[in-house]
């Protein structure tokens, strides 16, 4: 079943709904789901807020969780 999701975080957090917890939250990660037949089609993608999204990647049984890396902090005085 692993050769068959492939889980990803976007480069870029979107709002919309969570369509794991049906819940409107920032989206992280994007779940594809291939063909079992040519893993090459795409049946169809799920989008997951941070909780779901590494929640389903535990599932998977990625030791490793996907986070989000900082490459430079801002200091910012009004």
């Amino acid at each position: 079943m692993k050769d068959y999701i492939k889980i990803q975080q976007l480069s870029r957090a979107v709002l919309k709904k969570c369509e794991c917890c049906d819940k409107v939250q920032d989206i992280f990660y994007r779940v594809d789901i291939l063909n079992y037949r040519n893993k090459d089609l795409l049946e169809g993608s799920l989008f997951m807020c941070r909780n779901c999204g590494s929640n389903f990647n535990k599932l998977l049984g990625n030791e490793l969780e996907i986070e989000e890396k900082i490459t430079k902090k801002f200091n910012l005085t009004f």
